[in-house]
């Protein structure tokens, strides 16, 4: 397993699932002929489900990453930023 999971990996597998589930959802929902604003609001929960998911993954990534001493302080200063805006 790839350390950038760091032992999430049921939990990623799940919101996968979760995701998937809901474009079957919207498949179904356009097949049907749904209303155009139910298909909308389906479609923005499954967007944010995977940015949900991407952020996730982007934390995890960066808690697995070790600053050197030898960095530059501009660069040290935009990691623990970002670091600490994904808690």
């Amino acid at each position: 397993m790839n350390e950038h999971y760091n032992g999430s990996q049921q939990n990623l597998s799940r919101r996968l699932n979760l995701i998937e589930g809901q474009i079957c959802g919207i498949k179904e929902m356009i097949a049907e002929k749904r209303l155009c604003d139910d298909i909308i609001n389906q479609l923005e929960s499954t967007r944010a489900a995977l940015k949900s998911l991407q952020v996730l993954i982007l934390h995890n990534h960066i808690n697995t990453i070790e600053i050197q001493e030898n960095s530059n302080q501009e660069f040290k200063d935009l990691f623990m930023l970002i670091k600490k805006m994904l808690k």
